[in-house]
């Protein structure tokens, strides 16, 4: 019976992508954000469940109900066809909010921006990241790689602002590439100081991350880096052409893949300190991409649980309030959901602490039920919707950058991630654009 329902959801799910490309240059197909959030979806919400339950491969039952399974990827299946009437129906520039398609997005206006200066900002961002990022790999070096990583939560208590500034030096890679991408007119020395720099801050990153198991960051730089170089790079007529760009991002996903596998590795290992822990494809997947048994645990055991009404996203909200000034401000929803399934797992300042990863539909479901993860949905829609005319709309490069960095967070990490992490993150690591907006002009 999940065999039927689970092709019949993949042909409505491949229908609908046909809807929104098939009037899409490649590249347009490349930098749409309803594309990145489609693909993840695809992982999140069919491929991944299907697979757990083929092989019975699951982290909190032996087994489910095949109804409520059925439920669960039937409730997923309606929402994303929410998200894409509401992203495609909902604003009357509906046939223009795909980036690249837009007269007004090929006229960039690069001569708005003083090179120089944010070349010297973004070094500044770096230099500011890589400083707290030190600070964050003496800790891990002092404790050790497995003690860290089998204990995440209590060693990072009171640090979230220095873990988060650690981020800036993505943002610089960033800054970088675009000025690699852009600078046409710039001098030789120049362009040669701007590409090295952008050497240095993605070997940086990629190390930094590689040594915290941080797979979430390296992708998100991955991500925007390849999103950025489709966005930026000359539209090319010939057709033939693209088979040369779908080689070079088959062979970057395979080695990314790879990578990410090696990474999920390491941190398993690592958190049981068994160098010898046996790792197959499908728990890495679960572990990065496994939110969807949290909709099928909560459906099933609905009399075990109950709707938070917004408390998981007042917890994003008031996490800025340390927890000294206010001991019972609310949790977020990665452990209410620790402790719904386990219960008492989760103590506030308690060492060994582990929480669970909801993501969009998850915790809408977990505050307002299934009723309100369809609501939510069009919500989710509406927004990326609207993100993505400001950026057609926008002929500044810095704002392009904030609103593309934007849409990709939140077509990718925000479908996966805990609000209450997610908000912080974003926030802190987006402030530097901010910065370079307002205080540099020409």
């Amino acid at each position: 019976m999940i065999d039927i329902f689970f092709f019949s959801f993949i042909i409505i799910f491949l229908i609908v992508n046909y809807f929104v490309v098939r009037r899409l240059s490649f590249q347009s197909i490349l930098t749409s954000p309803f594309i990145l959030f489609g693909a993840f979806f695809c992982i999140m919400h069919l491929l991944l469940p299907y697979f757990q339950w083929k092989i019975n491969f699951f982290r909190y039952e032996t087994g489910y109900d095949e109804t409520y399974y059925i439920y669960s990827l039937f409730y997923v299946m309606i929402a994303y066809i929410i998200v894409y009437i509401s992203y495609t129906h909902f604003n009357k520039r509906r046939r223009q909010i795909i980036i690249n398609d837009d007269p007004q997005y090929k006229i960039i206006n690069t001569a708005s921006i003083n090179y120089k200066k944010v070349f010297a900002v973004g070094v500044l961002v770096f230099f500011i990241g890589g400083y707290f990022a030190y600070q964050n790999f003496s800790l891990i070096s002092l404790l050790g790689q497995e003690e860290y990583l089998s204990d995440r939560i209590s060693l990072g208590k009171g640090r979230g602002l220095q873990v988060n500034l650690a981020h800036w030096m993505y943002i610089s890679a960033i800054l970088f590439f675009f000025l690699v991408l852009t600078g046409k007119d710039l001098t030789k020395r120049f362009k040669r100081l701007i590409f090295l720099m952008f050497l240095v801050s993605v070997v940086t990153v990629i190390a930094y991350y590689g040594f915290n198991s941080n797979r979430n960051s390296i992708f998100i730089l991955l991500v925007n880096l390849t999103v950025l170089y489709f966005a930026f790079k000359k539209q090319k007529k010939r057709k033939k052409s693209n088979f040369g760009s779908i080689a070079k991002i088959g062979v970057f996903a395979v080695v990314l893949l790879f990578l990410f596998f090696q990474l999920g590795k390491n941190r398993k290992q690592g958190a049981l300190k068994d160098n010898t822990a046996d790792y197959s494809v499908i728990e890495a997947l679960n572990g990065a991409f496994g939110n969807h048994e949290n909709i099928v645990w909560l459906l099933e055991n609905s009399d075990k649980t109950k709707l938070h009404y917004g408390v998981t996203y007042s917890a994003g909200i008031t996490n800025f309030v340390p927890r000294s000034i206010w001991p019972n401000k609310p949790l977020g929803a990665g452990p209410i959901l620790k402790n719904t399934i386990y219960p008492g797992s989760y103590v506030v300042g308690r060492r060994g602490n582990s929480s669970l990863t909801t993501g969009l539909f998850n915790e809408l479901q977990m505050n307002f039920g299934i009723i309100g993860m369809l609501l939510g949905s069009i919500l989710y829609g509406i927004m990326l919707s609207k993100m993505s005319v400001f950026l057609i709309q926008s002929t500044n490069p810095i704002n392009l950058i904030i609103i593309q960095y934007t849409l990709i967070v939140f077509s990718t990490v925000f479908m996966y991630g805990e609000f209450l992490g997610f908000l912080a993150r974003f926030l802190i690591t987006l402030s530097p654009l901010i910065l370079i907006k307002f205080l540099i002009k020409k």
